[in-house]
């Protein structure tokens, strides 16, 4: 007899029984007290092949974890695609191993909660690996090949709110002043159009519908289409993106070929790096894109609007541009003001002038 942990976090005690008829020894799980676990086994080696039908009966099929994670990423549709969880399920195979599914509890995720936390992955990586754990364990649930969800009150790592980084207009010059030409116009299709990384590499020219002024982006990270307005400025840089014939991308190479993800991002991160731009915070794409956000905001336009123009949720705009919009605000708060005529207004400063002497 011997003891291993359950999906409850429980110690269970199992034992390991030789039948006679098959000539091989079968696994029993014997239950989590002693006492009782003892009583069972006396009853298995009583009669074990009626102990083994018995098991087979009530017992749940044994699914491997990597064939949760393999059946997860062939079976389940994500709004944004799963190329993520193709992603983050290496990291959770590489942790868990072969264990069984079932087998995985709370204490075993923030065993690996705090793993990647001690390999130095940032706060929002931790949360969003163990975030995509739970969904995967939330989907074997409604599947009803897995019983439990481990994650369920494992403790995420806070994330703090910060301020998105943005460039202003003389750091939007010093950063194309730096970079190549094809990095250049890369740039400025980003921020003048305010499109995610992937959205513009795989831009094609039949999603530019010149006639109706907009840009068609077929599936956003929500998973939902949307249109970005065409203006004078975002026409003029495509005007100098050169068409080549045997592609339809309207980023490419000198060769005409479909820019390459991984290169773009490095140029772009090298040309941030010799620009001397030290305010880059996170993805070099995300800073692009939120230039175009907060001079949005600037420019007075509302969250909502914004949202759908970028592709958010007004929540995620609001937390990110607010700061940059102040001006509808201070033309709000003006409204309260006392008109200068009124005696009340001199009484308030003349108090004013007086507390501060």
């Amino acid at each position: 007899m011997y003891t291993r942990p359950g999906g409850d976090g429980r110690l269970y005690y199992w034992a390991r029984v030789w039948i006679n008829a098959e000539q091989r020894s079968r696994h029993f799980k014997l239950g989590h007290k002693l006492k009782a676990a003892k009583e069972r086994l006396h009853q298995i080696k009583g009669d074990p092949a009626a102990a083994l039908v018995e098991r087979d009966r009530v017992a749940p099929q044994r699914l491997p974890f990597p064939a949760l994670v393999k059946r997860f990423l062939s079976e389940y549709h994500s709004k944004g695609g799963t190329d993520f969880y193709l992603q983050v399920s290496k990291s959770w195979v590489a942790y868990f191993g072969k264990v069984d599914a079932d087998i995985l509890d709370r204490h075993r995720v923030e065993r690996y909660r705090d793993h990647l936390t001690a390999k130095g992955y940032s706060i929002s990586t931790v949360r969003k690996y163990v975030g995509a754990l739970g969904t995967m364990y939330r989907w074997g649930i409604e599947q009803g090949i897995v019983q439990q969800n481990p994650t369920t009150g494992v403790k995420r790592p806070f994330q703090p709110s910060r301020l998105v980084a943005v460039l202003n207009h003389d750091e939007e010059k010093q950063l194309l002043g730096a970079a190549s030409p094809e990095t250049r116009i890369a740039i400025e299709l980003y921020i003048a159009s305010g499109m995610r990384r992937g959205e513009g590499i795989d831009l094609e020219w039949s999603q530019i519908d010149r006639a109706n002024g907009a840009i068609l982006i077929h599936k956003s990270k929500t998973g939902k289409a949307r249109t970005i307005p065409l203006n004078d400025r975002l026409s003029a840089i495509l005007d100098r993106c050169v068409r080549h014939i045997h592609s339809e991308h309207a980023l490419t190479t000198s060769g005409g070929h479909r820019l390459d993800e991984r290169n773009l991002t490095r140029h772009l991160e090298s040309a941030i790096e010799r620009g001397g731009l030290t305010k880059h915070q996170g993805a070099a794409f995300n800073l692009l894109r939120h230039t175009f956000g907060s001079r949005m905001a600037e420019a007075g336009v509302d969250m909502t609007t914004l949202a759908t123009i970028m592709g958010n949720s007004p929540d995620v705009c609001f937390k990110h541009y607010i700061r940059f919009s102040p001006g509808h605000l201070k033309a709000a708060m003006a409204t309260q003001n006392l008109p200068p005529t009124d005696p009340r207004a001199k009484n308030v400063v003349e108090l004013t002038v007086g507390e501060s002497a």
